[in-house]
């Protein structure tokens, strides 16, 4: 069986909310193929800020208040 052929024109920009901080933020086509080539069948939940601040607290022990999340708009908070 021949592997299925995966083009980024398939997909379309999302945009969606994090589940975190409720800012708006993009899936990009790109990312929706890669998505599909790896065999991932979820939708991101969190903006990349919240996922790496959601990484690197798990790393630190669990130790937040050692981070803090930056937006892309400049907008600071806690998690």
């Amino acid at each position: 069986m021949e592997p299925k052929i995966i083009r980024v024109s398939d997909f379309q920009d999302k945009q969606l909310f994090c589940v975190d901080c409720g800012c708006p933020f993009i899936w990009s086509a790109p990312e929706q193929a890669f998505f599909k080539s790896k065999g991932f069948n979820t939708i991101p939940k969190r903006c990349k800020p919240c996922r790496d601040y959601r990484r690197l607290s798990l790393v630190l022990d669990d130790r937040p208040s050692a981070v803090q999340v930056v937006h892309q708009d400049g907008e600071r908070h806690d998690s």
